[in-house]
């Protein structure tokens, strides 16, 4: 049997129990359910932009008041979405089935990233399909989930006129797509880099002038963008929860044992990872030759890479971002055969992330748990996973951007 026969019967399979799991409302509470007036609303992060249309052609200002979402939610996203084209008149194929469809190709691209590459670490996909970042994304109807599938046309397709529109449309949509501009740097010299680099941040001054009303009211109601509840995980999270960790002895706070607490988990180990980084690569030169060919595995890696970067240390709510975590794995398992010992660590690194996450979600949402200090530990570590994961990626990019850049130098003198 082919392995495109058997990734469209997985993705079918696996599209038919997330269904089952959705309906029979058995991922609530570990999905916390959008509930108004007694009724559940699936796909409740695109019925929102759906609804939101509807508020607009009525005359609304939807990004001051959204009466026609169930939750009064302001609208958070780009003006683009505001001007979908016959949405009354086609009201559910927009609420059902379009975000069905995105999702069941989401789904779809998973399997297909697990199944191309042949290799042991294959059968993991289910860990990543069943895990609560993926669940929720696809339970929501994220439009995260459609900028993801976005990137993969841009990666797949190298056509640069189509690039430049699919960037920009997927930036009207929310902001952080504007790093996926990364990949105009495959070029063989500066000075297309620079010429690609330059018209596209002219396109993007353009388009921002034209919106800036949209823009400002965008800005305005960037508390709507945090997320609520156990979903807000970001850097900005991980010093939160730091400032609120405190040690008191005999009724006074210890700031200094708090905060060499903090040096032994963060800064200490950061030094020793990356002496250990340096170590790995001298023996490994793959891990410096991402920019070198440009093809499908490089490119969504990078891509994805500084887009988990920006959004970590950018965005409060991080937990939508993670299923870019995705788009790392084809380069990841295109090395397999290597037998890699870094691109091993990199790969469990995010497989025990997203077991973790799961496990902690479940936990947390799913049972009383009466020692604070437990829930405390379970956010901290799973603060601290994030933390070296992120590490160990912006340490690679940040590491081939500098061997890139020295190589044009050196081929421009």
């Amino acid at each position: 049997m082919s392995r495109g026969i058997i990734s469209i019967f997985l993705t079918i399979f696996f599209s038919s129990i997330i269904a089952l799991l959705i309906h029979k409302q058995i991922v609530y509470p570990t999905i916390i359910p959008m509930v108004s007036e007694g009724i559940l609303y699936y796909f409740a992060d695109w019925t929102h932009t759906i609804n939101a249309n509807f508020c607009v052609k009525k005359g609304m200002d939807v990004y001051i008041e959204n009466l026609c979402d169930p939750w009064r939610r302001v609208h958070t996203y780009g003006q683009i979405l505001l001007n979908l084209p016959f949405v009354e008149k086609f009201k559910k194929l927009y609420l059902f089935y379009i975000p069905l469809i995105i999702n069941f190709i989401f789904i779809m691209l998973t399997v297909i990233f697990f199944n191309t590459y042949k290799t042991r670490k294959n059968y993991f996909v289910l860990f990543f399909i069943f895990s609560v970042p993926f669940l929720l994304a696809i339970e929501r109807a994220n439009i995260d989930v459609l900028i993801f599938l976005i990137l993969f046309v841009i990666c797949r397709y190298k056509n640069l006129i189509q690039n430049y529109f699919l960037i920009l449309l997927s930036f009207a949509m929310k902001f952080y797509p504007i790093f996926f501009g990364i990949l105009l740097l495959f070029k063989k010299n500066f000075k297309e880099i620079l010429v690609n680099l330059i018209l596209l941040s002219l396109l993007v001054v353009v388009f921002i002038l034209f919106q800036s009303d949209s823009l400002i009211k965008v800005f305005n109601n960037k508390a709507a963008f945090t997320g609520a509840g156990i979903y807000q995980f970001s850097f900005n999270g991980l010093i939160t929860t730091i400032e609120e960790f405190n040690i008191y002895y005999k009724g006074s706070e210890q700031n200094f044992i708090k905060y060499f607490f903090i040096f032994i988990l963060f800064v200490l180990p950061s030094f020793f990872f990356i002496k250990l980084f340096f170590k790995f690569i001298q023996n490994n030169t793959f891990l410096i030759e991402i920019f070198e060919t440009n093809n499908f595995e490089n490119r969504i890696y990078l891509a994805s890479s500084i887009t988990l970067i920006a959004c970590y240390f950018l965005v409060q709510n991080w937990f939508y971002r993670e299923i870019f975590f995705l788009g790392l794995i084809p380069w990841v398992l295109s090395n397999d055969h290597k037998k890699n010992s870094f691109i091993n660590i990199l790969f469990y690194s995010i497989l025990i992330k997203f077991i973790f996450t799961t496990i902690f979600v479940i936990l947390v949402q799913n049972f009383f748990l009466t020692l604070l200090n437990f829930n405390f530990l379970l956010t901290f570590l799973k603060h601290l996973m994030d933390f070296y994961l992120m590490l160990i990626i912006s340490i690679i990019l940040l590491f081939n951007l500098i061997k890139y850049f020295k190589k044009l130098k050196s081929i421009g003198s």
